[in-house]
């Protein structure tokens, strides 16, 4: 109970912090009016704050920044990997079924998504759970995307890499739309 009421305290009164998604996870600025509680609180607190409003980037710096990495991949995995692959794919315009999407080199915001997974890699190496999985194969995806230009990949692949991460947003995050 005690937990719940600090979450609560915690949520309502600190401003997420302006961190910048290009700058790479743990940037920004800490709110250091409460100077009692350490820095992985005020993180929470932040990053909290964040999901509240659907900042999602800015939670994940925050979660990133307060050691809960298994939030921070939920989050990666629930809200932001979809819109970066469908704002890189392209599809060929024939009839019939799509066998093969090809991304787009990345841009800032997918190296964004690409660098808060490398810095969940060590975390998520010695996990045997759900996210450390999940985690692990966006960041295995993501590198083989990064390696060079455009990247074909086909259909299948993509559908099931998408569904794994509604999945994720249903049942690790617990949002059911």
């Amino acid at each position: 109970a005690r937990g719940l009421l600090l979450r609560g305290l915690l949520q309502r009164h600190v401003e997420p912090s302006t961190a910048q998604v290009g700058a790479g996870a743990g940037a920004g600025t800490m709110d250091r009016r409460w100077p009692g509680l350490t820095s992985p609180w005020l993180r929470k607190a932040e990053a909290l704050r964040a999901e509240a409003v659907r900042n999602w980037p800015a939670a994940v710096v925050g979660w990133l920044g307060s050691a809960d990495v298994a939030r921070a991949v939920a989050l990666m995995a629930a809200f932001l990997q979809l819109p970066a692959l469908l704002g890189h794919a392209s599809a060929p315009f024939r009839r019939g079924t799509t066998e093969a999407i090809l991304l787009a080199p990345m841009k800032p915001a997918a190296r964004w998504l690409l660098s808060a997974l490398e810095e969940a890699a060590p975390e998520m190496e010695h996990s045997k759970e759900p996210w450390a999985d999940l985690g692990r194969e966006l960041l295995l995806f993501m590198r083989g995307w990064a390696g060079g230009g455009a990247v074909r990949h086909e259909a299948s692949e993509l559908t099931r890499l998408c569904w794994r991460c509604r999945h994720a947003r249903q049942y690790i995050v617990g949002i059911p739309w």
